[in-house]
């Protein structure tokens, strides 16, 4: 196999963990946006739960590069970490409204 195939072979599998964290990504937007009409709606208990959900949608994203076997590109890393911190903080407000 030349260096040309391997790279493209590379791209691919690259190219298909991205779309993969695209998807889980989308999947947390969503959860987000039903956990802020949740609130709206004042069902707490769900709210909290569509948080927590989008952070473990943004996690898979990590598991995918490392399943397909491709390093997993720092500035993603970055955005997990921080989008990881970002639901942390509205599941635990929301949580404390149950209180």
């Amino acid at each position: 196999m030349g260096s040309t195939t391997v790279l493209l072979a590379n791209e691919t599998v690259l190219g298909s963990a991205g779309e993969l964290c695209g998807n889980h990504y989308d999947s947390a937007r969503q959860a987000l946006r039903g956990s802020i009409k949740d609130l709206g709606d004042g069902n707490f208990d769900s709210a909290g739960r569509k948080a927590s959900g989008a952070r473990e949608q943004v996690k898979i994203c990590g598991s995918d590069f490392a399943r397909l076997g491709v390093t997993y590109p720092q500035n993603l890393a970055k955005r997990e970490a921080l989008l990881e911190q970002l639901c942390d903080i509205a599941s635990n407000i929301i949580f404390s409204l149950l209180v």
